[in-house]
């Protein structure tokens, strides 16, 4: 129960009533199998024996609420009235099935745009504990997992134990003891079956969940890294690793397609022999047979109707256990999500400082501290460059800036006022940043400077002008199209250099008061690197820049060098101040220079 219970906490508020009418729909559709079911027997009566009919207790019932016996109504009349059940209980299941896919693709579609949120409002530590392609994973198939392998198959429990339950009812009201039998022989098997196979659906389930993501992770690397793989001639060995993780996939699928079929074809046989036995035994033992026709009609009816039903709530039992990891991961996932306070409150100005005043900073899986005692000012229209060794703490100390981690201790304070969570949160526009390594999207040139603005609302003047700052005219200029030659993916291949240019004029696209820069040159040949950080710490560029570099040649540009060792600050001053230590320092990188 209290699985099911989380499966329905999936679910947001707000379609809570669509839920509730898919499953009053499916409680529809077995009122209306039951009245199908109910009038078979009657039907099948009237056909064989008329006068024994209307002395039965389905022809009494029936004198109480009609003026007309019912051996005197028409059969064509009762058989259209059988038909009209059966064509409208099938074109109500119909809609059913219909709309319950419909629902189900897409709160899969709002469900999966709500886990992308609840990843990201977790912050940068947690995107970067797994391979990018196991969150994609989760986004892409586990919700679907945990939608239709979960939510749908609760409202078939629902709506099928109902169904199974009415046309029961029926059947015991016709014959207690055959039904009794027959359902307590039913739940004993199911329930038995359930409780031995239930570990191992669970297990395929997780094995399921580990292999999907893994796969994923392995075919990404494979193609990924398709230079090296062709040089070193490994290929081999990837093949066999991506091939290990999709075989364990598959072994753990055959587990879910075929456990939760088993019973059915062993309670089919128990069901039909039981219905089959009694005519048997009749003629054996020189008994009358003919008047269990209607008997065994209706059963039979009932036994097409009910046994799929029956064997719906035992899948969907099985399936939801199949799944219980995705639905578990996904509840929690959304849990935290809806229950998190409000962001970090937006920064919409800045015109004077940002100030660090002894803040650290660890890893969640780190026990040394990437930052620890850092004190740091910057002024507004300041140009800032951080150097020092790989490992000193420069990117750190760059997301601290950016706002993508919370300081550990210390304070930060934007304009004089210290923030009270210990964590930068820009407003978009104030802030452009270009990564070391810039994500070329699958789309045009416009696109990937606009950078998330659809293309109909891209500022094309904006994106030329940035361009140009950026030096990528000349790239642009090139291309086949122009600003709408489509990039990446199927598209144009770029150099590294064109795409750090590209993703410079991204970072300026907004027009941001403030520019962080991670090694923007370090793929632009030495002229060109010059000229762009000439351009950025340029008086007329009227923004704050902060850019770490290993471009020693231009530090004499910048207003401020803040030099960083194994997290902590070591100097700071204009380039004449730290030219010493810079110089020392650059004996210690001489692959970097």
């Amino acid at each position: 129960m209290r699985f099911l219970m989380l499966v329905f906490r999936i679910i947001p508020e707000n379609w809570h009533r669509r839920f509730f009418g898919l499953v009053a729909l499916y409680l529809l559709l077995g009122v209306f199998e039951m009245l199908g079911v109910a009038s078979i027997m009657p039907f099948v009566a009237l056909l064989s024996d008329p006068a024994a009919l209307a002395k039965s207790s389905t022809g009494q019932l029936f004198a109480l609420v009609s003026p007309v016996p019912l051996e005197q109504i028409p059969v064509h009349v009762v058989g259209l009235v059988v038909l009209f059940l059966f064509v409208f209980g099938n074109v109500l299941g119909l809609a059913s099935m219909w709309l319950s896919i419909r629902f189900s693709a897409r709160l899969g579609v709002r469900l999966a745009g709500e886990l992308s949120l609840s990843f990201f409002a977790r912050g940068l530590p947690f995107l970067r504990s797994q391979n990018p392609t196991i969150h994609a994973n989760y986004v892409v198939r586990e919700i679907d997992r945990a939608v239709s392998g979960g939510i749908l198959q609760l409202c078939l429990i629902v709506s099928k134990t109902f169904q199974v339950a009415l046309v029961v009812v029926l059947l015991a009201l016709v014959s207690p003891l055959f039904s009794a039998v027959f359902g307590l022989a039913a739940i004993v098997m199911y329930s038995l079956f359930f409780r031995v196979l239930r570990k191992k659906m669970a297990g395929a389930g997780e094995a399921i969940l580990h292999a999907t993501g893994n796969a994923t992770r392995a075919a990404t690397d494979l193609f990924a890294s398709a230079k090296e793989v062709l040089v070193r001639g490994n290929l081999n060995y990837f093949v066999a690793g991506l091939c290990g993780w999709l075989d364990e996939y598959h072994h753990a699928d055959q587990v879910s397609r075929v456990y939760p079929m088993v019973p059915k074809y062993l309670i089919e046989l128990l069901a039909f022999s039981m219905l089959l036995s009694l005519p048997i035994y009749r003629s054996w033992s020189g008994g009358e047979y003919r008047s269990l026709v209607p008997f065994i009609a209706l059963f039979a009816y009932a036994g097409y109707r009910l046994l799929p039903n029956l064997q719906q709530v035992y899948a969907s039992l099985s399936i939801l256990k199949f799944n219980a990891a995705a639905v578990e991961y996904l509840g929690q996932c959304l849990a935290e999500a809806r229950a998190r306070s409000a962001s970090a409150t937006r920064i919409e100005q800045f015109g004077q400082s940002i100030v660090f005043e002894n803040v650290a900073y660890t890893y969640p899986a780190s026990d040394a501290p990437a930052l620890a005692g850092v004190s740091l000012a910057i002024a507004a229209g300041e140009k800032v460059a951080i150097v020092g060794v790989s490992g000193s703490g420069k990117s750190t100390l760059l997301d601290l800036i950016l706002g993508l981690v919370p300081a550990a201790s210390g304070s930060i304070a934007i304009d004089g006022v210290e923030l009270a969570d210990q964590r930068l949160s820009w407003a978009t526009e104030l802030v452009g940043y270009a990564p070391q390594a810039p994500l070329i999207l699958g789309a045009s040139v416009a696109e990937n400077i606009a950078f998330g603005i659809p293309a109909d609302m891209i500022d094309q003047r904006r994106c030329r002008e940035v361009a140009d700052f950026a030096m990528a005219s000349d790239v642009v200029v090139n291309l086949p199209r122009g600003m709408a030659t489509v990039l990446g993916g199927d598209g144009v291949a770029l150099s590294g250099g064109e795409a750090q240019r590209i993703s410079i004029a991204r970072a300026l696209y907004h027009d941001p008061q403030i520019v962080v820069l991670d090694e923007p040159s370090s793929a632009l040949d030495p002229v060109l690197s010059a000229r762009l950080f000439e351009k950025l710490c340029a008086t007329g560029f009227n923004k704050t820049v902060v850019a770490v570099t290993h471009n020693w040649d231009v530090l004499p540009g910048f207003d401020k060098i803040v030099l960083m060792d194994s997290g902590r600050l070591v100097a700071i001053g204009s380039y004449a101040e730290v030219a010493p230590l810079v110089d020392e320092l650059r004996k210690r990188e001489p692959a970097e220079v």
